[in-house]
């Protein structure tokens, strides 16, 4: 585990950074990659006790579909409380500051993300806050998600609003 999780350092570093893979959609590339083969090979996956050692002679769980609309209004829900009760626009504005180079010092790109993020921020906004304006088109599929809760305005917790 250790040789793969250090291939795949080496694999963001020679894109030059996370900040760049991100950018480019590498990261996105990835992650889709994991996601496709667990969904196609969901019994490739040993849980022991589970899967492992199954006890054949056990009835078969009866349960019901899920509400997937209920349960994604209520994760739209809590994200809305989260991002109200975590307000970031000023860390964002800080990172943003950080990342146009004004006053740049060793660190300050680091110490400006942990505060953003620390603050609430998502990983779309931080790589947004990261993102250039020459370079924003490029990673406009990477910004803040705006989240409409039913009944609700749209709020989003970013320095400037999405694309």
């Amino acid at each position: 585990m250790a040789e793969r999780a250090w291939a795949l350092f080496q694999a963001i570093e020679q894109r030059g950074g996370m900040t760049q893979a991100a950018t480019e959609g590498w990261i996105a590339g990835e992650i889709r990659a994991v996601e496709t083969t667990r969904e196609k090979t969901p019994a490739s996956r040993i849980v022991t006790g589970v899967s492992e050692h199954p006890d054949v002679r056990e009835d078969r769980l009866a349960r019901s579909k899920p509400d997937r609309k209920r349960l994604r209004i209520g994760a739209s829900t809590r994200l809305v409380a989260w991002r109200r009760d975590h307000r970031c626009a000023a860390e964002l504005g800080g990172l943003v500051y950080a990342a146009e180079g004004l006053e740049w010092t060793p660190g300050s790109w680091t110490g400006a993300a942990v505060r953003a993020a620390e603050a609430g921020a998502t990983l779309g906004q931080l790589t947004a806050a990261l993102v250039s304006e020459r370079d924003e088109a490029q990673a406009a599929h990477i910004g803040p998600m705006a989240i409409r809760s039913p009944g609700a305005s749209e709020q989003t917790c970013s320095w400037r609003s999405p694309s």
